[in-house]
């Protein structure tokens, strides 16, 4: 992705099991390049250097 001009940014999703809608009993990550960065990922930003426990409480 350091050679699209388009990707200014990464994401990474790790979905696992039944609360991510998973068929059978596997890990799932995916890694997504971004061209731009949305509202909400600056909120939980924030939140997270305030709380990094937020997403595991």
């Amino acid at each position: 992705m350091s050679h699209n001009r388009y990707v200014r940014y990464v994401s990474i999703f790790h979905n696992w099991l039944q609360p991510a809608r998973a068929s059978f009993n596997h890990l799932h990550k995916q890694l997504v390049g971004l061209d731009e960065w949305e509202t909400s990922i600056t909120q939980q930003t924030r939140m997270l250097q305030s709380n990094p426990n937020a997403f595991n409480e």
